[in-house]
Parts: structure tokens; C-alpha cells; sequence
């Protein structure tokens, strides 16, 4: 009888020392994300610093001449797609446009 007790008190022993071992390695890796978690939110909510590294780029002619690359690329991507929608408008006119048609477009241009 005292074999199955102690065999008994053996398991639960072995349990208890697993899941403590779990526990402990769960709340160090919970601990370590949260570290980060406050390390970032700091950095990120930090809007001087943001400023001060990102000040000096507005001034660099280089990166100037790129941004005004891509906005006029852009502008007239969209002023050539809404040229090319009034003149399929006009040929759908004369098809006897769809419902909906004149909103989609407007939409565009």
C-alpha cells in the first residue's frame, strides 16, 4: 500500500514540476515581450525625434526631385485614365449606357 502512495505521490510531483517549469517559461517569455512592447511604444510616440530625423530629408534636392517624380507620375496616370473614361462615355452613349455607368465615372474624374 505504501508502494502505490508514494508511486502516486511520485506523478504528481513530476506534474507539478512540469507545469511550474511551463508557468516560469511562459511569464519570462510574457515579461520579455512585454519589455518590448514599452521599448517601442516609447520610440514610436517619440514625435521630436521623428521630426529631427526626418526634418533634414525635406530639404535634400534629391529626395525633393523623387517625391515630385512620383506625385506628377501619378496625377497623370489618373488624368490620363479619367480621359480615357469620358471618351468611352461618349461611345457608351451612343450603346445606350448601363445603370450605374454615370456614378462609376464620376467616381473617377
Amino acid at each position: 500500500m505504501a508502494e502505490l502512495e508514494s508511486a502516486r505521490h511520485e506523478s504528481h510531483h513530476r506534474l507539478r514540476a512540469l507545469g511550474s517549469t511551463v508557468l516560469v517559461f511562459v511569464a519570462s517569455v510574457l515579461a520579455l515581450l512585454a519589455v518590448v512592447a514599452v521599448w517601442a511604444n516609447s520610440f514610436i510616440r517619440d514625435t521630436d525625434r521623428y521630426v529631427a530625423t526626418v526634418a533634414p530629408l525635406a530639404s535634400n534636392p534629391d529626395i525633393q526631385q523623387a517625391v515630385t517624380n512620383r506625385v506628377t507620375t501619378a496625377v497623370l496616370d489618373q488624368a490620363q485614365r479619367c480621359a480615357e473614361v469620358t471618351s468611352r462615355r461618349g461611345a457608351r452613349r451612343a450603346e445606350g449606357a448601363q445603370p450605374g455607368f454615370r456614378q462609376r465615372v464620376r467616381r473617377c474624374c
